[in-house]
């Protein structure tokens, strides 16, 4: 547990942690329309937006957004 938080699995088995209080908000996104979204943090402290699928679980908002790739980062080479 980090914090005020609680732990929550995945449905792809990643352990993330929620603050006990929080609010629900809106993908960026304008082609997904997803307004459930919560903000998680990894173990590793990196935060992750998750989002209940009814009959799955907790799932990363990444995995099903139509627009993921506009908001993925560019991987630095290494010299």
């Amino acid at each position: 547990m980090i914090g005020d938080s609680k732990a929550i699995t995945l449905t792809t088995g990643v352990v993330v942690y929620i603050p006990n209080t929080f609010s629900y908000f809106r993908c960026k996104n304008a082609g997904c329309g997803a307004t459930d979204l919560v903000w998680a943090r990894t173990k590793n402290g990196r935060s992750m937006p998750i989002h209940w699928v009814e009959d799955e679980g907790w799932v990363c908002h990444f995995a099903d957004c139509p627009g993921a790739d506009k908001f993925r980062k560019k991987r630095r080479k290494k010299k």
